[in-house]
């Protein structure tokens, strides 16, 4: 069995000096704390291979979090959305609608989680609505 840590310090790995009351307000954020409460160590409940007590939505959410913690300049997430399920989904929806930093983001389903996708030129920055073709391979077919 492989150790991964506890909850709270899978939340804060990236910034390890972060308090508990900021991992209980991420956990929040993330619609994981009573769930994390409920568990009987609460954050520091140790995470064991495939990161079990939690489901796979949940690891997500937890990962969302850890994402989140002290607004990075760029998020990228690469079909994280897919295992989030519903609830989930709605939560990445409303934590990137005013996302300080830039937001890359891979997703089958971008439309569950962005209502408009900024693009830089060099005369500014243009809204356009979400597209599967925004950031679609080519083909280089000659």
């Amino acid at each position: 069995m492989l150790v991964r840590g506890s909850v709270s310090r899978t939340v804060r790995y990236r910034s390890p000096n972060t308090g508990p009351e900021e991992v209980n307000r991420l956990l929040g954020e993330v619609d994981l704390a009573d769930r994390v409460s409920d568990l009987a160590l609460g954050a520091d409940t140790v995470l064991v291979h495939g990161d079990e007590p939690l489901t796979i939505a949940e690891r997500a959410r937890l990962l969302l979090a850890r994402a989140i913690l002290d607004d990075p300049p760029l998020l990228v997430f690469d079909r994280l959305d897919a295992d989030l399920g519903k609830v989930g989904r709605s939560t990445m929806r409303r934590l990137l609608a005013d996302y300080p930093g830039v937001v890359i983001l891979a997703s089958d389903d971008p439309d569950q989680i962005v209502t408009a996708t900024h693009i830089w030129r060099p005369d500014g920055f243009h809204r356009i609505a979400p597209t599967p073709t925004v950031g679609a391979r080519r083909s280089s077919a000659s």
